[in-house]
């Protein structure tokens, strides 16, 4: 499963962010809210970053949960995660 990445805001709150890299399967939690914490908190807010290969750059920033559901179609659920097809530049671009 894909490792998620915290980070600070400015008022002192952590968000939690998954990278999806274009060509790339990979495997997400449904939900992160209920798998990770940070000193024992619950992280709320949750992004994913895309990232393409063929442009070599970060082509946008989006909220984790409006992005999966986008995803239903190229993904798998199995579990508590789900899997998600490797995506080309131009399936990336149609999900932002």
């Amino acid at each position: 499963m894909s490792n998620p990445h915290f980070y600070s805001k400015g008022d002192g709150s952590v968000f939690g962010a998954f990278a999806l890299t274009e060509s790339t399967e990979t495997i997400l939690p449904i939900d992160p809210r209920r798998e990770y914490k940070v000193d024992g908190k619950i992280v709320n807010e949750w992004k994913m970053i895309l990232i393409s290969t063929t442009l070599n750059k970060v082509i946008a920033e989006t909220d984790y949960y409006e992005i999966i559901e986008k995803m239903r179609e190229d993904s798998l659920v199995k579990d508590k995660t789900v899997v998600i097809k490797a995506l080309t530049l131009e399936k990336m671009k149609e999900l932002i």
